[in-house]
């Protein structure tokens, strides 16, 4: 019903540098609560509210306009010890999400007279129980750990400055409160996400939207579906979410990776001036986490590596290898299996360059009974020792695609 009504061109955002950003309160909201913009832009401007989808085409239907904004001027933040970026900018404006905001993917467009406009991100989820039968998860904690705005993330090799408490020059403090850097504005939306959603609304799939951090913020979205789809790079987890999908399996309901290297890391979740679950923290070290002498279920080490152990494989079958040099084949295998029903393919053919540029290898000892593999195919790798620290050439790595069946 959504997308039957028109779309609107004009929202996609040129790569080109410019001056405006800002963020918003939250990652998701619902129905009958308020979202806040904080935005610094040195001139005033607009910004124009979206839903993204299908749209016959066009991509997105405009929702709002908010003309004449003031222009205010945002600092930004030194990183603090823990290499945290945290703005403190007003409110610019805000939106009561009315009924008809169907759930979904939205972006605000800020548009300066210059032209060099910047997205604000963020989603709008169903309510308690919801209705569709397909959930979507957007992978929000990845998207803030490889946000690099402010000069810090999660990675030492896109962090610039000072050594924080990680030992690195990488952050193990990572706030919300801050634009992303990535795609301006956008984070990992436009490079992962919406792709997803464009083709499930064309084919008129009934599917709603959330974020994963709200598995942890509302688990009883999950209640009553038939499918929560993970699309996009869903690296970075906490306890009580990936509890929280574990729950919803072991009740029946089924889950859709349609990625690699997903569950990897453990994170856990803080609060900001603007709210719980604004801050993600990760130190990948052990050493490094104070809390992993308190609590070592919350450590923030890989979910495979001691003292969690809990390997991703357990639930996807199949867990992260590394990065490719070049893309890979998928060799189709066991094309009987109903997942390539209708495609025509058969065991032994191939789709050119599917698999990178990171991949997952197949564990048999971790993955359930029931398991299916249904595709492989060799990647050229590159290896990490078990510290992570150097990396190796290999000529030859298997990758899978599995089907699980859990009984």
């Amino acid at each position: 019903v959504e997308n039957l009504l028109p779309g609107e061109g004009g929202w996609e955002v040129v790569q080109t540098r410019g001056v405006i950003a800002g963020y918003a309160s939250d990652i998701s909201v619902e129905a009958g609560e308020t979202i806040d913009l904080r935005i610094s832009a040195p001139t005033g401007y607009e910004v124009q509210w979206y839903r993204l989808g299908w749209y016959g085409g066009q991509g997105a239907r405009s929702l709002r306009l908010d003309p004449d904004l003031k222009p205010f001027v945002g600092a930004v933040p030194r990183p603090d010890g823990f290499g945290r970026v945290e703005c403190d900018w007003p409110v610019a404006t805000s939106a009561t999400i009315p009924p008809d905001w169907t759930s979904g993917y939205y972006v605000a467009v800020l548009r300066p007279p210059d032209g060099r406009s910047s997205y604000i991100p963020f989603l709008v989820r169903p309510p308690a129980g919801g209705r569709a039968p397909v959930l979507v998860l957007s992978s929000a904690a990845t998207w803030q750990a490889y946000n690099s705005w402010g000069g810090k993330n999660v990675y030492a090799s896109n962090s610039s400055g000072a050594i924080t408490a990680s030992g690195t020059k990488a952050a193990a403090f990572v706030s919300f409160d801050r634009p992303y850097a990535l795609a301006r504005g956008a984070g990992h939306l436009l490079h992962y996400e919406v792709q997803l959603a464009r083709w499930a609304e064309r084919e008129g799939r009934d599917v709603e939207y959330a974020t994963d951090i709200d598995l942890a913020r509302h688990p009883e979205l999950l209640a009553n579906r038939k499918l929560i789809v993970l699309a996009g790079h869903p690296e970075y987890w906490s306890g009580q979410m990936r509890d929280a999908l574990e729950a919803a399996i072991a009740a029946g309901t089924n889950v859709l990776f349609l990625c690699a290297n997903a569950i990897y890391w453990q994170v856990r979740l803080g609060a900001s001036p603007l709210g719980p679950n604004r801050n993600l923290i990760c130190y990948k070290k052990l050493a490094r986490d104070p809390l992993a002498s308190i609590d070592p279920s919350r450590a923030t080490v890989d979910w495979r590596d001691a003292p969690l152990r809990r390997p991703e494989a357990r639930i996807i079958g199949q867990q992260y290898g590394h990065v490719v040099r070049r893309f890979g084949d998928w060799t189709v295998k066991n094309a009987d299996h109903w997942v390539y029903a209708g495609t025509g393919l058969g065991d032994g053919d191939r789709i050119p360059r599917l698999i990178g540029p990171e991949y997952d290898t197949f564990f048999d000892e971790y993955a359930q009974p029931g398991t299916v593999l249904l595709a492989e195919g060799p990647v050229d790798a590159v290896l990490r020792s078990e510290e992570h620290t150097s990396e190796l050439q290999s000529p030859y790595v298997i990758s899978y695609a599995v089907f699980c069946l859990k009984k």
